[in-house]
């Protein structure tokens, strides 16, 4: 299903930076995992997206890694341990929502 996602589907974000970084990440795992589209719904699973489509595919934690190195870069976030421990079992919409106010503290 995640495959045949079109770019269109990434407006439920609703634009702004929210939207642009739910995108940059969206890429990223794309990229890095092996999924099939760019595209990824606030209400995905984090941690499958984290672990790629067949949960073998690739490495998830250089990915992690890259996702984290492309925040603090991209966005000015810099995420610590603490926040990933407590959001393992999230959405990405949780997970988006909480790095913005994460970098607004």
């Amino acid at each position: 299903m995640q495959g045949q996602r079109l770019p269109a589907e990434m407006e439920t974000w609703g634009g702004g930076q929210r939207q642009s970084i739910a995108e940059a990440i969206s890429k990223a795992l794309a990229r890095g995992l092996g999924w099939r589209s760019e595209v990824f719904l606030p209400q995905d699973s984090a941690a499958v997206a984290f672990h790629g489509p067949r949960f073998d595919f690739a490495d998830p934690d250089s990915v992690f890694e890259e996702v984290l190195e492309m925040l603090n870069r991209d966005f000015g976030i810099k995420v610590p341990n603490a926040f990933w421990a407590k959001h393992e079992d999230s959405t990405l919409e949780e997970i988006v929502n909480g790095l913005l106010s994460n970098r607004d503290a």
